[in-house]
């Protein structure tokens, strides 16, 4: 090679060397040129996550590949799936600007969000939870009159017109009991002892020993299931001719702990006893601890009150007529009263400060921190039932005729997916781990308890 070959060389690797090298850096520490080549612009980076993890990341509609993985795809003009980015996986150097991300995985819903990328910014979508798209599987074929789900959510009995059954969530076993003759008649109501036993109608059977029930009618008699409720595991209080009267499962004993004028609903919390009760034709919302009165709140003047879900650090108290929920307070002396929400018919608490309530067509939300309400969907389908998934991030709710899921990330919109369609779905329940719905369905001529995996 001439010595002025090599100088030519020489210039332009020098060349190459001053102009690439700043390119490197500037992209290394986030900058890019405009598509213009006019001026640097500062990227963003998308940080990707699902559950289960393997998505393919797809950002207005193209695959996301490495660097000579897409340089190739160009030349041959083919993408090979198996080059793909799969999630988790960050992905840098983004323009700033709105994308629409989509993950997709064989054998699940896809997801798919409009997200902003801020420049000098991490934009993350780590909570995205992909459902399986599958069809259920029937378990067995029942009537059923009523249904509830123990509260560890373990377990679930059903009451049929010839049966009392014991599902078991783990592993799909199933316990029969034959009815007493005679309570054909009785409400089919279901009242949890804990996590051990369960109250149906006026036998008391417990998870380990189904097929040994206690006959507690000569107590418990002709009380109105709505006046019984559990205390622990071994014992329970029920309203009787407006008395309140503890009883024993053990040895079954019977004391009565109140008398009232006119004892309207109860509830307990740790020590404190919980009641709402008319008192010369006043109502009041009253705080006993050991069966003490220590405070007394006035409520407007309705006899359609209700506890519900007392467990939580604000009573949660019912006008089962206006379908209206109050927050209270009971330690709050100024200002007892946070919150007033209108149009329930439904309502649970995820955690002190998440709670979730629905009517008919909507679901809201209610964050306690805040005090914000936040409605995640309204549809023109009657709305059945709403259950959270242990994500943390999505809802699956019910209708007459379709189950879905919703998401609970606000950012662009809330994705929602239709898991299926079948007749007449009630009863819907889900294992502790969130990956199993339960659920009855029409199936030919009979109801059929299905369970989907998603």
């Amino acid at each position: 090679m001439s010595t002025k070959a090599r100088k030519i060389l020489f210039t332009l690797f020098i060349f190459a060397f001053l102009i690439i090298t700043p390119l490197v850096s500037l992209y290394a520490t986030g900058y890019k040129i405009s598509l213009d080549g006019r001026f640097l612009q500062k990227t963003g980076m998308l940080v990707v996550n699902s559950n289960p993890s393997g998505a393919s990341i797809f950002i207005n509609g193209e695959p996301q590949q490495r660097f000579l993985d897409e340089l190739g795809t160009k030349i041959t003009n083919k993408t090979n799936k198996e080059n793909i980015l799969k999630t988790p996986a960050k992905i840098k150097g983004l323009v700033p600007g709105e994308y629409d991300i989509s993950l997709e995985k064989e054998g699940y819903w896809g997801w798919q969000k409009k997200l902003e990328i801020i420049p000098g910014n991490s934009t993350f979508a780590e909570d995205v939870f992909l459902f399986k798209n599958n069809l259920p599987i029937s378990i067995f074929s029942e009537n059923v009159l009523s249904s509830s789900q123990s509260p560890n959510k373990k377990n679930s009995v059903f009451v049929t017109k010839d049966d009392y059954i014991l599902f078991y969530h783990d592993n799909d076993r199933i316990e029969y009991y034959s009815r007493p003759d005679g309570d054909i008649d009785n409400s089919n109501s279901i009242i949890w002892i804990d996590n051990i036993g369960v109250l149906i109608n006026s036998n008391l059977f417990y998870i380990n020993n189904w097929d040994s029930p206690k006959d507690l009618s000569g107590i418990i008699g002709d009380i109105s299931p709505e006046d019984i409720k559990s205390y622990n595991s071994n014992s329970a209080f029920f309203k009787k001719n407006n008395n309140l009267i503890k009883f024993n499962f053990r040895n079954e004993g019977v004391e009565t702990v109140l008398n009232s004028e006119n004892l309207i609903d109860f509830s307990f919390k740790n020590n404190f006893l919980y009641t709402i009760e008319e008192i010369e034709e006043s109502v009041y919302f009253i705080i006993y601890e050991n069966y003490q009165k220590v405070r007394q709140i006035n409520l407007s003047y309705d006899t359609e009150y209700a506890f519900l879900e007392t467990e939580q650090s604000l009573v949660n108290i019912y006008n089962k007529k206006f379908k209206t929920l109050y927050l209270v307070d009971p330690f709050d002396y100024f200002s007892p009263l946070k919150e007033t929400i209108n149009n329930v018919n439904h309502v649970f608490w995820v955690n002190d400060n998440k709670l979730v309530y629905y009517n008919d067509f909507e679901i809201w939300t209610y964050d306690n921190n805040i005090h914000k309400k936040t409605i995640i969907t309204r549809i023109s389908n009657k709305i059945n039932n709403v259950l959270w998934h242990p994500s943390n991030n999505y809802l699956l709710f019910s209708t007459n005729n379709s189950l879905f899921t919703i998401e609970l990330d606000d950012r662009d919109r809330y994705n929602s997916v239709r898991l299926l369609n079948m007749n007449n779905i009630e009863f819907l329940n889900m294992n502790t781990r969130g990956d199993f719905l339960y659920f009855f369905a029409d199936l030919r001529d009979k109801k059929s308890y299905f369970k989907l995996a998603i």
